[in-house]
């Protein structure tokens, strides 16, 4: 094999292998906005439970005290793949902080959520962080 042929061969190789990395990286986007998406359904979720569940008890529970006596609602908050999904009633019961968060920033999502009894869903780009009721609302 000549120098040129050799050159060209590791052009064809630098190309290919940057290809690939492209694809991947594409690939990855595709994931993180699928995620995003499947957060905000299960925040939705989790909002419509504690509504559906105040108006019974009149207090606001937890995640596991929501999905105890909810198999199908347990399972969806497994399906929130990459999120971290939280519930933090105040002590009274009366209002109530829900969190999604990436569990592992930029490659399993990137945008934070956070939504109270009010029903407003708030979303940030935190690093990583939870967002919290400063952040902007969700559109």
């Amino acid at each position: 094999m000549n120098p040129n042929q050799k050159r060209l061969l590791l052009v064809i190789w630098f190309w290919l292998l940057a290809a690939i990395l492209n694809g991947c990286g594409v690939q990855n986007e595709q994931i993180i906005a699928s995620n995003e998406a499947g957060a905000v359904k299960v925040l939705q979720a989790i909002l419509q439970a504690e509504q559906a569940n105040y108006q019974v008890h009149k207090k606001y529970l937890t995640l596991e005290e929501l999905g105890r006596d909810a198999p199908e609602f347990r399972s969806l908050i497994m399906a929130s793949l990459g999120y971290r999904q939280e519930v933090r009633p105040s002590q009274d019961g009366k209002t109530y902080e829900a969190f999604a968060t990436p569990i592992e920033y930029g490659k399993t999502g990137r945008i934070s959520y956070y939504a109270t009894e009010k029903g407003i869903i708030h979303a940030s780009d935190k690093g990583g962080r939870e967002a919290g009721r400063e952040d902007p609302e969700l559109k």
